[in-house]
């Protein structure tokens, strides 16, 4: 049996893939396309399907007829399985001092007050106690009795990711208008963040010049670099000419 330090670990390193290309969350109902790509059910793939039950795949732009629609495809719950054990809160340390002893949360630690160098609780009605935890679905962080009352260990609470104590947990998402998911492509004709669910739309942007965000964040880059090389190659030049007269 692996140590379940280092099972959370190895998922650590893999959590790219267990997320979906479009929504760029964890697999909800994820199923797998007849290209082998894996998608979320619901709404990512529900989606994709036009009416006569032919779905493009966003990853490879492979049109498959699927008979029966999306009924018919099946579900991946290995992945299922992977992404509720990475959710699942850590085993309880039993060597932790017991939260319930007044002398020991008057020791400090954990509950201790919020200092100035502290990310405070969000939920602390007065005086906020030092976080111990930020969970990334509810955007806040949490001392730990606010963490017990608010995350109780049963679903959907228990399904939240919990991390270490940050002042911006998540960042604010962009999300695309038109389809209300995360925009993950750049479309360079015009010049705006969209997803790739834009860019198999006719009516979005048809046969425009889309690229990954990653790809757009770099072309801006060059485009900067090589305006500044010839601004300052242009001013050279025309001190030049003017020193000549």
């Amino acid at each position: 049996m692996i140590p379940m330090f280092l099972s959370r670990l190895s998922m650590e390193s893999v959590v790219g893939e267990l997320q979906c290309p479009i929504c760029l969350d964890f697999y909800n109902q994820p199923i797998i396309l007849p290209c082998s790509h894996i998608l979320c059910r619901s709404p990512c793939a529900e989606r994709l399907f036009n009416q006569i039950g032919i779905i493009r795949c966003p990853v490879c732009r492979d049109n498959s007829y699927v008979s029966g629609g999306i009924d018919t495809l099946p579900r991946v719950i290995s992945i299922e399985n992977i992404i509720q054990q990475y959710r699942s809160p850590p085993p309880e340390d039993d060597s932790a001092p017991d939260a319930g002893n007044p002398e020991e949360e008057e020791g400090g630690g954990d509950t201790a007050e919020c200092g100035p160098d502290d990310i405070p609780c969000q939920l602390c009605p007065d005086h906020p106690r030092k976080a111990i935890k930020s969970c990334l679905h509810c955007n806040a962080s949490y001392c730990d009795k606010c963490l017990e009352l608010s995350h109780p260990k049963k679903e959907p609470f228990s399904e939240h990711q919990l991390v270490e104590p940050r002042r911006y947990p998540k960042p604010k998402e962009k999300r695309c208008l038109r389809h209300d998911t995360l925009v993950n492509i750049y479309c360079r004709d015009c010049q705006t963040l969209c997803c790739l669910l834009c860019a198999d739309d006719p009516s979005a942007h048809p046969q425009h010049q889309v690229m990954s965000l990653e790809q757009a964040v770099h072309t801006v880059r060059v485009s900067r670099v090589c305006s500044l090389e010839r601004g300052a190659w242009g001013t050279g030049r025309g001190g030049r000419q003017a020193a000549l007269h």
